[in-house]
């Protein structure tokens, strides 16, 4: 639960209003009315969660409250006896900050299902203006403005070189530069356009102990550019104390940017634009230095390198491992052969092989892994009218065969009925079905301890391949966070299955 729906739950038993627990709070009831329709996180230091416990613990004496709210915390046990520990337990379930990450996680994975590209709004010969800022060889800017003229700069004469380069960039800088500007944001991430548009790559090197919600963030301004497949990301695995903070944009043979800052602050201190070969060989020397120190963020795959996907998809999946999936809406691996036949009749002869080699080889990993470990399938079901007018898509994408091959209402149920057999037959493979219609359309693959593939099938399709420990955390939970509701009585293994055999019938 995110803490507006725990806010609201515990106002709503106590029959408590905006202005009563303003009184009790000593906030204003209309940031209360915030808090509790979500429209302002919580203060998660902030002594007014205190109060609120306070509060709440003295109004909730009746066994049906106390009852409702164990059930909300999801405790086996009964509540504790006394006010003073009621009010400990409210106060650490209204500070658990976990259904915030999962929003966070949520929005970032929102973003990437529903990401279309759009068309750059800056023409490459409007930096000519952009470029006389920086006449001479090596320049000093201050500030945030500053460092917003010697990065302009920099793309500017990347996207006006005739070289094709691989790009250098690190910063763990105060985002504020990036992030502040809506005016600033918009021009920078159309020359990032395009410099990829150019053909040049970029090697960027992210900075992994931000916490996840400004973590996501930071991927997230990149997300664009990582659809390209022109990016590779890397992070540093150790701790760094963030006292001294640097960025380096580094283009070899064109240009590079260099400045620093003292923790968060981003005052002082000077931003350096150089096109010095020299200087710009000796910050390369440094990047390349740090970058032996660093591991990939993440490994990202469109179509133009579907081979290499095809080899680390498959090589993820023979791992061992307890295993989640986010199905969109069904798997491939758990479609009965009858029905890869039947699909493949509408295909080419070309695409059709493609088709069922791809099949044959995960229902082969999908086998092996089910005689040993745990997997929980979390699948959608379409609206009968979507699957009648052919919206529903199967699970292919452009990196398997190139056009689009929907689902129709027959297919659908010979899919259901198999996964219904396979429930009833394989005690580690279980399935929970995702009611929520506004859920991020994307699916994901965890293992447990291993690593998480996320991949966006609608087109253009990308996918991620990600093993950095705070990332895999965040999504396991995620996904694992869904895969506990199963646990409740409605959702059992037998309720499951019967309400799949009622939609074959409906």
């Amino acid at each position: 639960m995110r803490f507006s729906e725990k806010l609201d739950l515990l106002m709503s038993m106590t029959k408590t209003s905006n202005s009563l627990l303003s009184l009790n709070t000593a906030l204003d009831a209309s940031y209360i009315s915030r808090l509790r329709n979500g429209k302002r996180k919580p203060v998660k230091k902030g002594d007014y969660i205190e109060s609120m416990a306070a509060y709440f613990s003295k109004n909730l004496n009746e066994k049906y409250q106390l009852t409702s709210l164990q059930n909300a915390m999801g405790l086996e046990k009964s509540l504790p006896n006394g006010q003073e520990r009621l009010k400990l337990l409210i106060s650490e379930w209204l500070r658990d900050d976990s259904d915030e990450k999962i929003s966070s996680l949520e929005g970032f994975l929102d973003d990437f299902s529903n990401f279309s590209f759009s068309k750059s709004t800056i023409e490459i010969n409007g930096t000519q203006d952009i470029i006389k800022l920086n006449e001479n060889e090596t320049e000093a800017h201050y500030g945030i403005k500053g460092k917003r003229q010697v990065v302009i700069a920099f793309l500017s004469n990347v996207i006006m070189s005739d070289k094709k380069q691989t790009l250098l960039l690190f910063s763990d800088e105060n985002m504020e530069w990036l992030t502040g500007s809506t005016e600033f944001t918009t021009i920078w991430t159309n020359l990032m356009q395009q410099v990829i548009m150019k053909g040049n790559k970029i090697k960027i090197i992210h900075t992994v102990s931000r916490d996840l919600d400004e973590m996501l963030a930071a991927i997230g301004k990149w997300m664009p550019l990582y659809m390209t497949g022109a990016i590779e990301p890397y992070y540093y695995p150790k701790k760094r104390d963030g006292v001294f903070r640097r960025t380096l944009f580094v283009s070899p043979d064109v240009a590079a940017v260099t400045a620093s800052s003292f923790g968060k602050s981003q005052d002082g201190g000077a931003n350096l634009f150089t096109r010095e070969k020299e200087m710009i060989n000796g910050l390369k020397d440094e990047f390349d230095a740090f970058l032996s120190m660093c591991r990939p963020l993440m490994k990202i795959f469109t179509p133009h390198n579907r081979k290499h996907y095809f080899e680390i998809l498959l090589e993820f999946e023979k791992e061992s491992s307890d295993t989640i999936i986010k199905s969109e809406p069904l798997s491939i691996m758990t479609m009965p052969p009858v029905l890869i036949d039947k699909i493949s009749r509408r295909l080419d002869e070309n695409q059709s092989r493609k088709v069922k080699e791809y099949y044959d080889l995960r229902c082969e990993n999908f086998a092996r892994l089910i005689r040993t470990n745990t997997i929980h399938e979390i699948i959608k079901i379409p609206d009968k009218d979507e699957l009648e007018s052919g919206s529903v898509m199967y699970p292919f994408t452009d990196m398997i065969q190139g056009g689009d091959v929907s689902y129709t209402l027959e297919d659908f149920n010979i899919h259901i009925n198999n996964i219904i057999s396979m429930m009833e037959t394989n005690k580690n493979y279980s399935v929970h079905i995702e009611d929520n219609p506004e859920d991020v359309r994307c699916v994901i693959m965890a293992k447990e301890n291993l690593g998480v593939l996320v991949a966006k099938p609608i087109k253009p399709s990308v996918f991620l391949a990600i093993n950095e420990i705070n990332l895999t955390s965040a999504l396991w939970d995620y996904l694992n966070d869904k895969a506990r509701k199963p646990r409740n009585t409605k959702d059992s293994r037998k309720a499951t299955i019967e309400r799949l055999k009622k939609l074959i019938q409906s």
